[in-house]
C-alpha cells in the first residue's frame, strides 16, 4: 500500500472514530446519572471531559513506550519552560476546550455540528 492510499485510509478512519466518539459523548451525557446536574451542564461536561482526556493520556502513554519514545516525554518535566507551557496547555486544552466542545455536543448534538464543520471548511 503506498503513503497517499494509507493516508486516505487512516484519515478516513481517525474521522470515523472521532465521530463515533462524539456519539458516544452525546449518549453519555443523556444518562440519569447526570440529571442530578442536568441544571448545571457545565459539571457533567467538565467530569466528561476529565475521562476523556485521561484515558487519551493513558493511550498517548502506551504508545510513546512502544514507538520507544517515552524519554523525550520525561524530558519534558526536567525543563522548566516546558513545564511552563504543559500547564498552560493544560488548563486552556483540557478543561476549556473540551468542556466548549462537550457543551456544544449536548446543545446542538453532533449531527449539527458535523454540518457546520463542513460548513466552517467550505
Amino acid at each position: 500500500m503506498n503513503k497517499f492510499k494509507k493516508g486516505v485510509l487512516l484519515g478516513t478512519l481517525s474521522g470515523a472514530s472521532w465521530g463515533l466518539n462524539t456519539i458516544i459523548i452525546a449518549f453519555i451525557l443523556t444518562l440519569s446519572i447526570f440529571l442530578p446536574y442536568s441544571e448545571n451542564i457545565f459539571i457533567s461536561a467538565l467530569v466528561i471531559a476529565f475521562l476523556h482526556d485521561f484515558f487519551s493520556s493513558i493511550w498517548l502513554i502506551l504508545n510513546l513506550i512502544r514507538l520507544r519514545e517515552i524519554k523525550e516525554f520525561f524530558y519534558c518535566f526536567k525543563n522548566k519552560k516546558c513545564i511552563y507551557f504543559l500547564i498552560f496547555s493544560s488548563i486552556l486544552g483540557g478543561p476549556v476546550g473540551m468542556a466548549g466542545y462537550l457543551l456544544g455536543v449536548n446543545y446542538i448534538g453532533p449531527s449539527m455540528q458535523l454540518v457546520f464543520q463542513l460548513y466552517i471548511q467550505l
